[in-house]
């Protein structure tokens, strides 16, 4: 039997590639530190089960395509809290992000279109683009200036007959940039200039560091047809598995034709939508509060980087990871060694290789990225592994 070119040409996860052999090293009572998956180990809010105890209905029926209106109306309130206006009419429940962004790109994009994408990436979103021939084009960016935006002329040289939107992460998985309010503008101003749309992954919004302000894209104005917003209760409440997302935009031509996507897949999960919606009612504080215990992990992590000789990182200015770069020159077969080989007190780490985050593998081939989701003494311990472990390999390459 044979399979569509579309599925052979996809890749693995580089983040979960791994886990097979993760598995098997477990089982023969091997640990690991985690610092592959953006997976946050601070608790869900309590307020999150209260509410799905709370439901009181003897059955889980099907959710509004659109989604539940108590979570829309708390996620208009959300937007509020930055002085962003939503009407409800302007915002479509998803499952997860993944699905937000899936629906957007249908939308916008026919096939072989183009959309420009800072590089390094989030891996997930081209491999959802590349589900529908999308073709992706990167917008370049280096260490050397923390992976901030280039200049608007470099953007504009990459702007095609075909290119139909600019799409961003921000603040950046898998870098840690937070744009600059002058980058904002930037975008904005191409945006128009050009007929573009402008999409902004947001999941990571408030989880910024060193008093930089975190700004939302749909704050701007002027770009009501051009903005649209992806959202996610994953990052911010510590709620990964409870998938749901959201699509916010004020183009209310495209909110209809991307409320077709969402009555053909019926709904989001019911019961998720209920706890989300008690999530989304916290307030901006308790963001405040999650963003200063991952600054203080950040600290943690950059600290120790700092020490190990080989090693050279961009310091995060929001989300939760940054990107390493290490003296090896394939650091797929170094995450592997470390997984299957390499060991103290049978102690293990798992680093996510860098190469997939970009469109010319060769360009992340030295990097791994790295997830300050773990306390900080917990980070301590597994950079001190890392040191050990690379110390290690360049011995093991050069016996």
């Amino acid at each position: 039997m044979q399979y569509s070119k579309r599925i052979l040409d996809l890749k693995d996860s580089p983040l979960r590639k791994l886990t097979p052999l993760i598995d098997e090293q477990k089982k023969k009572g091997k640990s690991f530190i985690h610092f592959n998956i953006g997976q946050p180990d601070l608790e869900t809010p309590s307020c999150f089960f209260e509410a799905i105890a709370q439901y009181s209905h003897h059955n889980v029926p099907y959710a509004p395509s659109l989604g539940i209106t108590p979570l829309i109306e708390a996620i208009q309130g959300y937007f509020q809290e930055q002085s962003v206006s939503f009407q409800k009419n302007e915002i479509i429940v998803t499952t997860g992000s993944s699905e937000a962004i899936f629906f957007v790109m249908s939308a916008i994009c026919d096939p072989f279109d183009e959309v420009l994408i800072p590089e390094p990436f989030y891996v997930n979103t081209v491999t959802f683009m590349k589900q529908l021939d999308v073709v992706v084009k990167g917008i370049p960016t280096s260490v050397h200036d923390r992976y901030h935006l280039p200049s608007q002329a470099i953007i504009e040289s990459k702007i095609t007959p075909r290119t139909k939107a600019l799409m961003i992460t921000h603040p950046n998985n898998p870098t840690g940039t937070v744009y600059s309010y002058e980058e904002m503008l930037m975008l904005k101003e191409i945006a128009i200039k050009h007929h573009l749309y402008l999409v902004v992954d947001e999941v990571y919004t408030g989880i910024v560091y060193d008093n930089i302000t975190s700004r939302s894209f749909a704050s701007l104005c002027g770009l009501e047809d051009h903005v649209i917003i992806i959202d996610s209760v994953s990052k911010r409440y510590s709620s990964c598995g409870a998938r749901i997302g959201a699509i916010a935009s004020r183009n209310h031509g495209l909110m209809r034709e991307i409320g077709k996507l969402a009555q053909a897949r019926l709904s989001a999960p019911t019961l998720d939508q209920v706890g989300a919606v008690s999530l989304y009612q916290l307030s901006s504080s308790f963001i405040e509060s999650c963003a200063s215990t991952y600054e203080k992990r950040r600290n943690a992590m950059i600290n120790s980087l700092l020490e190990i000789p080989g090693c050279h990182v961009s310091i995060p200015e929001g989300a939760f990871y940054c990107l390493v770069d290490t003296p090896f020159n394939d650091t797929e077969a170094f995450a592997r060694w470390c997984v299957e080989e390499f060991e103290v007190d049978n102690m293990s780490i798992v680093v996510a290789p860098a190469q997939d985050f970009y469109l010319e593998p060769h360009l992340g081939r030295h990097q791994i990225r790295l997830a300050f989701v773990h306390e900080p003494h917990i980070i301590e311990q597994g950079m001190k592994l890392l040191a050990q472990a690379i110390l290690q390999y360049s011995q093991h390459l050069h016996f």
